[in-house]
């Protein structure tokens, strides 16, 4: 599948520059659905599969498989270079520089979905959505991943059909975990490991943290297919939109 972005129509969120009046758009929520033919896979992965009458998914089979794209689609040092979800980058790389340009802002993303196939049954136990995370350059060298547990998730969806979660970052459904890969586990945040947050209660714990990496994991033993796995990023105005709104203040205190 070719990885195909959408932009929301923002009228309203224009900014005009208050010395030039050149208007750029900002805060446009901007969806992106992962090319997952070229998408990182490790495992049981079959990828341009035709499953249940849908053809260029990725299956992920047992006893382990996972597949992801990059935030940003950029590079990562000692990496191969993957398909990305096309965020805007963060400029936080990490100490060492380890994430490279793939790093994006934890709190760009507001949503998160893929359809899934199962022909057994619904989505048991170790299938999971993960996020690979780290804190920013002023905070030491922590990484680590978000993992929320899909068969709690969707508990009414069942097997023999595609089925869609929806944005289930979303809610309370929305839950995760962090688990450390190294540094500091902010487990006095989250309360521990292995504690649910909310997606909302994360952005608090995890302010200011950049993800690298989004993708699926599955050690359920199960066989699932995935299509149109897709993120959904509103970036944070940047300092070029901000200045051009605070010329535009000023040009109307001026007018009036």
């Amino acid at each position: 599948m070719r990885t195909q972005t959408f932009t929301s129509s923002m009228a309203s969120a224009l900014l005009f520059g208050g010395t030039l009046g050149v208007a750029t758009a900002a805060n446009a929520a901007t969806t992106t659905i992962l090319d997952l033919a070229t998408a990182g896979a490790y495992g049981s992965v079959t990828k341009n599969a035709t499953v249940g009458s849908q053809s260029n998914v990725t299956t992920l089979g047992g006893p382990f498989a996972v597949t992801w794209g990059s935030a940003t689609g950029g590079t990562r040092p000692g990496s191969t270079q993957t398909s990305g979800f096309g965020m805007q980058a963060s400029g936080n790389a990490g100490v060492g520089g380890w994430a490279g340009t793939q790093g994006a802002l934890l709190s760009d993303i507001t949503g998160a979905s893929f359809d899934w196939y199962n022909a057994a049954s619904g989505l048991g136990g170790g299938f999971r959505l993960y996020m690979d995370v780290y804190s920013p350059t002023a905070q030491g060298n922590n990484e680590g991943y978000l993992q929320f547990d899909l068969s709690y998730l969707l508990p009414t969806q069942v097997g023999g059909q595609w089925n869609s979660t929806g944005n289930y970052l979303a809610g309370d459904a929305g839950s995760a975990w962090y688990s450390t890969l190294f540094g500091s586990n902010p487990s006095s945040t989250f309360g521990g490991n292995g504690i649910y947050q909310t997606w909302a209660q994360i952005q608090t714990t995890l302010a200011g943290w950049s993800v690298m990496q989004i993708g699926i994991i599955n050690d359920s033993g199960m066989t699932v297919s995935i299509n149109n796995f897709s993120v959904t990023s509103v970036p944070a105005p940047g300092a070029a939109a901000l200045i051009g709104l605070a010329g535009m203040v000023a040009t109307r205190r001026r007018r009036n």
